[in-house]
């Protein structure tokens, strides 16, 4: 892949006083703004998600750079992380205000299903086990069979690769290589050049559960449900579940001949 230096697009006084404002404008919709609460959260969604991206701007030069890890590629765990904490967080803090705004004594007391602290539980343990998976190869090296026929199958040069990887790892020189297409692909330089299905796997039912509870919410504001989040089906957890299980447990095996 083609080494870039990342460029930050904006002065950092710019992006200083937007990261600033952001959080207030968060708030002004949820307690201000005389709109449906089930507008307010989409508003306050698309905020969170805009404090995202100027964080990425502001710290790596990438609008998308909370979704890239230290070997410069971009992350499924930290992908899904931050579709769950976007989604979760704007609900809770629309119904809090909205609770808030009608006089309600406890405003706090929203009820969360066990089933999404479960959800969210899993998810952070991804977060966190894939780079512990993944730091029993850092000390290992790849097969120079496996080195040279992903070599092919990038367009890199051997050299290129030995240098940036880490351990049997492959890994980009910069944040500027990294490419939405890494969260399909093998985390090894001998897999690399290949689509990891557990990952896609894990991918689809993200998005797909991610994008139903999000219109969950939607619909259970918009008939005035206010005293907690929808539930979640145990089913769609538990399936959840076994996908991140089976996307860590894919991260286990050697897939490049490596050597102690």
């Amino acid at each position: 892949m083609p080494n870039a230096a990342v460029v930050n697009p904006l002065p950092s006084w710019t992006m200083g006083l937007a990261a600033a404002l952001l959080p207030f404008a968060i708030l002004l919709v949820g307690a201000v703004i005389p709109a449906a609460p089930s507008y307010r959260f989409w508003c306050t969604a698309a905020l969170m998600f805009a404090f995202l991206l100027v964080m990425g701007l502001a710290i790596s030069g990438r609008p998308f750079g909370a979704l890239i890890n230290q070997r410069n590629l971009m992350s499924l765990s930290a992908f899904q992380s931050a579709l769950w904490t976007i989604i979760v967080l704007a609900a809770y803090m629309t119904i809090v205000l909205t609770r808030i705004r009608k006089g309600v004594a406890t405003p706090l007391a929203v009820g969360v299903p066990s089933e999404l602290w479960m959800l969210l539980g899993i998810t952070a343990t991804s977060l966190v086990g894939a780079p512990l998976v993944l730091s029993t190869k850092v000390t290992k090296t790849p097969n120079p069979t496996s080195v040279e026929a992903t070599a092919k199958a990038t367009g890199e040069s051997r050299d290129e690769i030995e240098k940036n990887r880490i351990g049997t790892l492959y890994s980009n020189p910069s944040m500027a290589d990294a490419r939405f297409t890494d969260m399909f692909q093998g985390d090894e330089v001998g897999n690399t050049a290949h689509v990891d299905l557990a990952k896609v796997q894990l991918f689809f039912f993200s998005l797909v559960l991610g994008f139903s509870y999000f219109a969950a919410v939607t619909a259970s504001l918009a008939s005035g449900e206010l005293d907690s989040l929808p539930l979640l089906d145990k089913g769609a957890v538990a399936l959840l579940g076994i996908s991140h299980g089976g996307y860590l447990v894919s991260k286990a095996p050697d897939h490049s001949g490596a050597n102690p």
